[in-house]
């Protein structure tokens, strides 16, 4: 498994709006940063990042989980799932997912303990913008 860099730009090209994104290498392919928070990744797919309040609505869009092999066995990462393949090709949708990967890169950071405070609060899902990477959020 190898990153596609022409995928990993095309994907910047697309986020311009949303201001300054980081494209670093990752292991064999790229990493997505915008304001110190690793949202996607790029291997020969793009993958959003995704937490608790997210991860059902890629699952339910069909989006798989990244994996990869090692040591003989498939390592599958939650954390990480396929950005529906119409959105490459939609800028608006694309920006949507994003802005949610971006929110949910926040709220897994801010969830996982730290030097400083030894058991962290998970942030909120209320705090998202979205809770569907396919629609908006219904409000109450």
């Amino acid at each position: 498994m190898s990153g596609s860099r022409e995928l990993a730009e095309h994907v910047c090209d697309q986020l311009a709006p949303l201001g300054p994104v980081v494209l670093r290498r990752f292991f064999g392919g790229f990493a997505l940063e915008r304001a110190g928070a690793q949202f996607a990744i790029v291997m020969d797919t793009l993958y959003f990042c995704v937490d608790d309040c997210t991860r059902e609505a890629y699952a339910a869009l069909g989006s798989q989980p990244f994996a990869y092999r090692a040591a003989g066995r498939r390592v599958s990462v939650q954390r990480y799932y396929s950005a529906p393949e119409d959105a490459l090709d939609d800028a608006d949708r694309l920006a949507a997912l994003a802005r949610d990967a971006i929110a949910a890169a926040r709220r897994v950071r801010g969830s996982a303990p730290t030097r400083r405070t030894p058991s962290a609060r998970r942030r909120s899902c209320a705090t998202s913008a979205r809770s569907s990477p396919s629609k908006p959020a219904r409000r109450s």
